[in-house]
């Protein structure tokens, strides 16, 4: 079986030390299960075409170590494949692999890689851009950029640089007026930010609470609350208490349009900025992406068999 192994040697991880020290510390744990893996480094730099020439490879296991950011790029070229895709958490948040159980010891996490049995996992996608974790328009994408000036212009670090961009996007306060439309209904808001998560395994990771069993994407609309209840709102999401927020509306759904008088939105895709024409049309891609996981116990195929009864 042909394992090929790509890394991004500007993953958290990676970067803080030697970057073939890691990938010889991979490959040696391949290699304690019997496999010698091809390993390739990339970079952050061409990352989706070097992922790409990995999958046109035609593999029978990819597996892939960085961030979400890398895994995103991956997904995108496996959604709909059947390729299964092995993922190595070596990024700062890890948000897919925690969400899927995925361990974030490299040790354990060669083991899943190795013996693991694919299971489909949900996609999303806005206007055609696929999303594992999140996508986001407002007050959070201006915070990312804001903070990538600020990195470029200063040599600040990231959280040096974050905190400043936050600091000014509270006294900028960016308004938008959305339209959103959710089915048959559609309702008007005037916001600094809305989020749209993937189905209910992410919501945890922001302190949402799960509320349902089946899949969806969550959309979370804040209110015009000012400068003070969006300062609040950030303080509870950072604490894990952002779920029953009175001054934010939350939807279970499968897709949804967004419009506004804005011709392009900036918008948050896993934390990378893009620029988008408007609507925004967002829609689940449910089990376009076929992950190799531990393998399922009873009581859990029991659960993933009562969620599909329910959809």
């Amino acid at each position: 079986m042909e394992t090929i192994v790509v890394l991004n040697a500007g993953a958290g991880t990676l970067a803080g030390a030697s970057v073939e020290a890691g990938a010889a510390r991979v490959r040696a744990a391949f290699e304690r299960h019997g496999i010698a893996p091809e390993i390739r480094l990339i970079g952050t730099e061409g990352c989706r075409d070097a992922l790409g020439r990995a999958v046109a490879a035609a593999p029978d296991r990819l597996v892939v170590g960085g961030g979400d950011g890398t895994l995103n790029a991956a997904a995108q070229l496996l959604a709909g494949s059947g390729l299964p895709l092995a993922v190595l958490p070596l990024g700062t948040f890890n948000h897919f692999a925690k969400d899927l159980g995925i361990p974030l010891d490299l040790e354990e996490a060669v083991a899943v890689a190795c013996t693991g049995e694919p299971r489909p996992v949900d996609l999303a996608e806005v206007n055609g851009r696929i999303f594992i974790n999140h996508s986001a328009i407002g007050i959070y994408p201006y915070m990312v950029r804001e903070r990538e000036r600020r990195r470029a212009r200063f040599g600040h670090g990231k959280w040096r640089a974050m905190l400043a961009a936050a600091w000014r996007a509270l006294h900028d306060y960016p308004l938008l007026g959305f339209r959103i439309r959710i089915g048959e209904s559609a309702l008007r808001r005037r916001s600094p930010f809305l989020f749209i998560a993937n189905n209910r395994y992410v919501n945890r990771a922001y302190g949402l609470a799960e509320h349902s069993r089946r899949a969806a994407l969550t959309l979370v609309v804040a209110h015009d609350a000012g400068r003070l209840g969006l300062l609040r709102m950030g303080l509870k999401s950072l604490l894990g208490r952002i779920d029953g927020e009175r001054a934010l509306d939350r939807f279970e759904l499968t897709s949804a349009t967004i419009e506004s008088r804005r011709r392009r939105l900036l918008v948050g895709v896993d934390g990378e900025l893009v620029e988008l024409p408007t609507p925004l049309s967002y829609r689940l891609r449910p089990g376009a992406l076929r992950v190799l996981q531990g393998r399922a116990t009873a009581r859990e195929l029991a659960a993933a068999s009562s969620v599909r009864e329910s959809a």
